[in-house]
């Protein structure tokens, strides 16, 4: 009997011990988590009605994991081109990196200033309450931020397939670039808040580098680019406008 008890403990021992290696193991990886946190969401979907939108309060991302927010915040920051979405998970990681921001990629997620998708009136979060989790959009958005989440410090731009990615911690709509950034003497700056501060590294997704504010906005405002498959401010799917603060 003692030997038998002596086993027993043994054994819970060896299963407490065990656990968190389990649990690491059972989401290590950026698919891992994927697969994981796609089988919870699709798991909330009863009956047709996708319990996976959220009604608006100050807190409304409370209760979802930290990969689930990173995934929001990219679904709703760039709900078009795929080279858009990887870029504002590229800001996410970059910020971090700086230091002047939180130390975490959901801490900078839901610092207040940062993301208004996220910490924003009931307006501006809809786009990141409301998923369509079957669509491309969410599930891109989900990869790239379950990328991120997994790389630690490693740059994730070369598994993003962005290598060309380099230190944008900024980035703005088209239309809010256009109202707010300027070049004086050829140098290129913008307005943020009422501070003016001097931008580096103009990156437009897939249309590239441009080293003054003109030439960015004269290349997004291009109609070549809608017989090129190109993004275009006029075709209603546009991407952000990345840019460095110096």
């Amino acid at each position: 009997m003692k030997r038998f008890v002596v086993m027993m403990l043994v054994s819970i021992m060896l299963v407490v011990t065990a656990m968190p290696t389990m649990k690491a193991k059972a989401a290590s990886t950026a698919d891992e988590w994927y697969n994981i946190t796609m089988a919870s969401m699709r798991a909330k979907v009863v009956n047709g009605t996708d319990g996976n939108d959220i009604a608006y309060s100050a807190t409304w991302y409370s209760g979802l994991s930290e990969v689930e927010v990173l995934a929001r915040l990219l679904y709703a920051e760039a709900p078009w081109w795929i080279a858009d979405k990887k870029c504002v998970a590229m800001v996410l990681w970059n910020r971090v990196q700086v230091g002047w921001y939180a130390s975490t990629l959901y801490g900078v997620a839901v610092q207040n200033g940062q993301f208004a998708t996220i910490t924003g009136s009931v307006n501006e979060t809809a786009g990141a309450r409301i998923v369509d989790i079957e669509s491309a959009s969410w599930q891109n958005a989900l990869r790239y931020a379950c990328t991120i989440y997994v790389t630690g410090t490693t740059n994730p731009k070369w598994a993003l397939g962005i290598s060309e990615f380099s230190y944008q911690r900024d980035f703005r709509s088209f239309l809010s670039f256009n109202g707010k950034a300027y070049d004086l003497s050829g140098e290129p700056h913008i307005n943020i808040d009422g501070t003016e501060y001097g931008i580096y590294d103009i990156y437009i997704p897939v249309h590239g580098y441009f080293e003054t504010v003109a030439e960015a906005v004269n290349q997004y405002l291009s109609p070549s680019n809608a017989e090129n498959n190109l993004p275009y401010y006029a075709d209603g799917e546009g991407v952000n406008i990345y840019f460095g603060l110096e």
